[in-house]
């Protein structure tokens, strides 16, 4: 996936990934998958229920 070689590639287990688009919070569930901190944040209220 795509998402995961990201947040691998661009942070360290134990760091913090910010999500400005959070919509479906796929990238919020890889960082968590992947040992990091997630910050997730939306417009719509419905996309930021976790």
């Amino acid at each position: 996936m795509f998402i995961r070689r990201l947040i691998k590639a661009l942070s360290f287990p134990g760091s913090t990934v910010l999500d400005f688009i959070a919509g479906s919070d796929v990238r919020t569930r890889v960082a968590i998958d992947e040992k990091r901190h997630s910050i997730a944040s939306d417009l719509s209220p419905t996309c930021t229920n976790i």
